[in-house]
């Protein structure tokens, strides 16, 4: 009887999820059904993680906007170590409807236990809040840093934008915005930082041209259904393929003249946005920017999107050794 009743109680689970999946009248079922998806993260430990773990300390869900609830985040320091440190801003992933600066911590923390400030930064989240107002908040995160750079010994002349995904294409949109004025004011993104203390960029498996991605998904198959909610979802738009948004946030084609600070990009090869990272590091080097772009051919290994937070893989562990050397070399 017990085994009847978990089938049925299975079935109904099932059905009622397909139902908010695909409710017709408005992006908000389908996006909540998804942002479970995005629930726990990918992030695998490495083996020595409680070591790294035990030099760095937290301070949690600090408040840096009152605009939404989940304007919160978090700041990991090294517990040793006096002298003003580097910060590295991180904005984690979720398809802009999901994920939380949870699921990121790990990965943080290795970060900050080679020496830096990482501010590891929750922000408004689709359908709740539409387009750009992720972006726009990180502008409050770092107002809110900077008032409190000299009590969590920060050193601002040293500052890094970093983020997996959703977040690589927000950290690069926003960066995009502190040096180009026109871009800025059109997207109404706050300019808070000059561009000489912003040493550099990591972009971790990002979408940078979402007007292109858009456009694979005119079909009417369940997944191109999945994609249009979450496009509607963001935006705040039901007709978005006919509204600025989506060609607005795609940094390709957005890149200043003058060229980025030095970036360090990468993506897997399986189910990602691999030759769009390739085409945004190209655009980058065109406008002079030093780019150290780190690409796996699939004959020597299949890597699926977010593969740099498996670190138990020997790509993963590559890619966080080949970022922190750049980060290294980069804020001399």
């Amino acid at each position: 009887m017990k085994t009847v009743l978990k089938w049925i109680a299975k079935a109904l689970s099932t059905g009622l999820s397909f139902v908010l999946l695909f409710w017709p009248f408005s992006p908000k079922p389908a996006c909540w059904f998804l942002r479970n998806v995005f629930r726990f993260g990918t992030y695998v430990r490495p083996k020595k993680y409680p070591a790294l773990r035990a030099r760095v300390g937290i301070r949690r869900n600090l408040r840096y906007a009152s605009s939404n609830k989940k304007c919160v985040l978090d700041v990991l320091s090294p517990l040793i170590g006096a002298e003003p440190l580097p910060i590295v801003f991180w904005l984690h992933g979720g398809a802009y409807i999901g994920g939380d600066k949870a699921d990121v911590e790990g990965y943080c923390v290795q970060i900050a236990a080679q020496g830096y400030h990482v501010v590891n930064v929750n922000y408004p989240l689709a359908p709740e809040a539409h387009y750009p107002a992720g972006v726009r908040a990180v502008a409050d995160a770092c107002s809110f840093i900077f008032a409190r750079a000299n009590h969590f010994g920060m050193d601002l002349s040293r500052i890094y934008f970093a983020g997996d995904s959703a977040g690589a294409q927000m950290s690069a949109q926003f960066v995009a915005a502190q040096i180009d004025t026109e871009y800025a004011q059109k997207s109404k993104i706050l300019q808070v930082v000059p561009r000489e203390n912003i040493r550099g960029v990591g972009l971790f498996c990002g979408l940078y041209d979402a007007a292109a991605y858009a456009g694979n998904f005119d079909s009417h198959t369940p997944v191109s259904y999945v994609v249009k909610r979450i496009f509607w979802g963001v935006t705040g738009n039901a007709e978005w393929r006919h509204g600025p948004e989506l060609k607005e946030a795609s940094v390709l084609h957005h890149i200043p003249p003058s060229g980025f600070p030095p970036v360090f990009l990468t993506d897997g090869n399986i189910g990602t946005f691999t030759e769009q990272g390739m085409a945004y590091a190209q655009a980058l080097r065109a406008c002079g920017t030093p780019v150290e772009d780190t690409f796996y051919p699939r004959s020597a290994t299949l890597l699926p999107h977010e593969y740099q937070f498996n670190m138990r893989r020997a790509a993963a562990q590559d890619a966080f050794n080949l970022f922190m050397k750049f980060l290294q070399r980069t804020k001399k």
